[in-house]
């Protein structure tokens, strides 16, 4: 292998490259292509060389001895820029060459030069030269090379441009990522107060050459929500928006710009290019004429929500007032063939609606295999839009952060907790949507142009919040963020399960209909419902709930977001504060509470459930100490009762003798804690404060006694801990006149 300096006349670059000898001459890969294959011959006697593939040609200066400092000098991808003869010869050499691709649907026959794509558009070419446009040769045919700028004017990206029409009409350059084009002429647009959006580089061309402010976004698809910071500063927006699913799809992609966007639409004109073409000489003042009739993209959005709203409201009234909605949807829920227990999908049903909120509910449902964990998930899911959720059958949480949905008012559905990283930053951009309900992610990227590493912040919008199923608690720092849903496992649960099965294979009633009433309420209060719940009695839960464990700290802010869901659902029937917030009632927590009981017993009683109890108590109290005849006691089978003493040996509760393998009684159970108060004592309590704070009229330091029993009685709340200095005694109160 020797190394040899070339320099090319025209491009006057001046390249090492490595060739192998072969025959009698050198073969060296083309730095001015992306060459797979050595197609670049060097004639070392002669002292030229010449691309096989490209054409790209020019003399040897010296062959620098196979040692040769390649850092010295510029490597890798550089372009010729051929003159119109040389286009010209070449195409003679090619017309009637028949091409065979590699692979036949990824390429056809090409050709574009500059003068040709300027003609075409309209367009002067000096003016596209001043923009960095230029002609190339890519993969031995002519093509026109468009330079990406980043907003310090900095070369990111290149995009080839094969020819004027067809599918396959442009490619990047390898490696390239696509960016908006003309991020570095932005300060004329802020100057000017507005700015144009257009599909592709062609349209911004047109209007870049009019001195009209503009950006191009390179396939309806590239454009994504960080894009919009760089728009800062810039007034008005004018989407000329085309008549297709491109255009549908970038509108939708540009929605964040909300009030400043301004739509631009028309069925005559395809685009700016094609309006440009139609009257060249009267352009401008065409254009101008669209401006005037464009429409605020908030006023079209309104009304496309308002209609969508009176369509999804008709359909979901019946429902939305209701008194017993949850009674109804316990009915469809076992009608769709679930069996036993109903709460497990309630919770799920409960989670996928607090999207709408601003610290949605996140949910792990945890049992042992083939429990009905998914099928959980599953029949929650059916009561809801595809736009509520989105589901991770399989697949790194990478794809997630580089999928290019949004996810604001979503729920993340992991399939298998599996799927879910333990460690590294992507387990941390999970945790970051249990945790503050969006995601976020560090990127580490190497600019191509000059070497430098930079960290780029990934952030998908939210709120988000997130579901997923397991066999065993999640990891410490992902599973105190999520609640535990546990599924029963009895005897009694599987035999509801056969029956149901059984009843199903001789149905033939299709409830699958009865799913678009319950979609039709997800679809009204996501378009139209109010989101704003206040909670007036949540201090007198924060109150009678135990503290003793730590996680409450988090899991009290998940009950505070059931109880807003349940409101959220019956806002129909519930009152408006003066702020515009719905306002929880005592028989929201009721619901909530009905639902909610035993998963937080289990959350107040260290991760105790009715059933490891069971089986800590049959170890203790029973001596068995095998699990057959755990399984034979409890009338189990093995596999379950294998399920549950793995989990109480976790917590210590139970033991296995490592020689003997006896199960054997461990740490003392602790006497169990009911976790959440009644919905009365709740009530009693809220109205006696409520009642005191109304007819507060006026205080004295008299009868402190007296006030602290009826306000201990009421209440039993903020009472003075043990080791704590009497609180100020409180003032007595007089109410209609009466002292009390």
């Amino acid at each position: 292998m020797m190394t040899f300096q070339l320099h090319n006349k025209k491009s006057k670059d001046k390249i090492l490259v490595e060739a192998n000898l072969v025959g009698s001459s050198y073969m060296a890969k083309c730095p001015n292509h992306d060459d797979k294959t050595a197609s670049l011959s060097i004639d070392k006697e002669k002292g030229v060389f010449y691309c096989h593939g490209c054409g790209f040609n020019g003399k040897v200066i010296n062959d620098a001895g196979g040692g040769g400092d390649a850092s010295s000098f510029r490597k890798g991808f550089v372009h010729s820029y051929p003159s119109s003869k040389h286009i010209e010869n070449k195409r003679k050499k090619q017309k009637d060459a028949v091409r065979t691709p590699k692979n036949p649907t990824s390429y056809t026959s090409y050709s574009l030069t500059l003068e040709e794509y300027a003609s075409a558009k309209g367009l002067s070419t000096d003016f596209l030269k001043s923009v960095g446009v230029r002609d190339c040769f890519l993969q031995g045919s002519p093509a026109i090379r468009i330079p990406y700028y980043d907003a310090e004017g900095i070369e990111r990206s290149i995009q080839f441009r094969l020819s004027l029409n067809g599918d396959g009409r442009f490619k990047w350059r390898k490696g390239d990522k696509a960016i908006p084009y003309g991020l570095s002429r932005l300060k004329q647009a802020k100057d000017d107060g507005y700015c144009l959006i257009v599909e592709g580089a062609s349209d911004s061309h047109t209007l870049w050459q009019h001195k009209i402010p503009a950006i191009g976004v390179p396939g309806a698809g590239n454009w994504r929500a960080e894009y919009d910071d760089s728009l800062n500063g810039i007034g008005k927006f004018y989407f000329v928006k085309e008549p297709d699913a491109g255009g549908k799809l970038l509108l939708d992609k540009l929605k964040g710009l909300q009030e400043r966007l301004y739509i631009i639409s028309s069925e005559s004109y395809k685009d700016v290019s094609e309006l440009y073409l139609s009257d060249r000489d009267n352009f401008v003042e065409n254009l101008k004429t669209f401006i005037k009739k464009s429409i605020c993209y908030s006023d079209i959005n309104n009304r496309e929500r308002d209609e969508a709203a009176k369509e999804s409201y008709a359909a979901a009234e019946s429902l939305l007032h209701d008194p017993d909605f949850f009674g109804k949807l316990r009915y469809h829920i076992t009608a769709s063939g679930y069996a036993g227990d109903t709460r497990p999908v309630e919770l799920g049903y409960i989670s996928l609606t607090s999207r709408l909120l601003n610290r949605p509910l996140n949910l792990a449902y945890i049992a042992a295999s083939a429990s009905g964990k998914n099928e959980s998930v599953d029949k929650a899911v059916n009561f809801f839009p595809p736009t509520a959720y989105h589901l991770e059958k399989a697949g790194s949480a990478l794809a997630l952060i580089y999928n290019g949905e949004e996810f604001t008012n979503k729920i993340i559905i992991f399939a298998e907790a599996d799927s879910i990283p333990d460690e590294g930053s992507a387990a941390s951009a999970i945790r970051s949507i249990a945790t503050d309900n969006v995601m976020t992610y560090d990127v580490v990227e190497k600019n191509a142009e000059t070497g430098q590493f930079k960290t780029r912040r990934i952030t998908k919008a939210g709120p988000t919040g997130l579901i997923t199923t397991a066999i065993k608690s999640l990891r410490h720092q992902l599973g105190t963020r999520v609640i535990e849903v546990p599924i029963s496992d009895t005897s009694d649960q599987t035999r509801k399960v056969m029956h149901s099965l059984a009843d199903a294979v001789n149905r033939t009633e299709n409830i699958s209909t009865s799913y678009a009433d319950f979609r039709a309420v997800q679809e009204w209060l996501e378009i139209k419902g109010n989101r704003k719940v206040a909670i007036p009695y949540a201090n007198i839960l924060a109150d009678k709930i135990p503290s003793e464990a730590v996680r409450m700290r988090r899991d009290f802010k998940q009950l505070l977001t059931i109880i807003q869901t349940v409101s959220l659902i019956h806002q129909c029937q519930r009152n408006v504060d003066k702020h515009g917030r719905i306002i929880a009632e005592i028989e929201d927590y009721r619901i909530a509470r009905e639902i909610i009981l035993e998963v937080f017993d289990c959350v107040i009683n260290d991760g105790i459930t009715k059933s490891i109890r069971a089986v800590v108590d049959d170890v203790v109290n029973l001596k068995h100490d095998s699990y057959t005849a755990i399984a034979n006691s409890l009338k189990l089978s093995r596999s379950t009762v294998q399920y549950r003493v793995k989990r109480a040996i976790q917590k210590g509760w139970i033991l296995r003798e490592e020689k003997t393998k006896k199960i054997i009684p461990g740490e003392p159970l602790p006497e169990p804690v009911d976790a959440l108060p009644t919905a009365e004592g709740v009530k009693r309590a809220y109205e006696c404060t409520k009642g005191v704070r109304k007819g507060f009229v006026q205080s004295s330091n008299d009868n402190n006694e007296e006030i602290q029993g009826v306000m201990e009685g009421c209440m039993n709340v903020r009472m003075k801990p043990e080791g704590e200095s009497a609180p100020p005694p409180p003032p007595k109160i007089k109410i209609k006149g009466k002292v009390i």
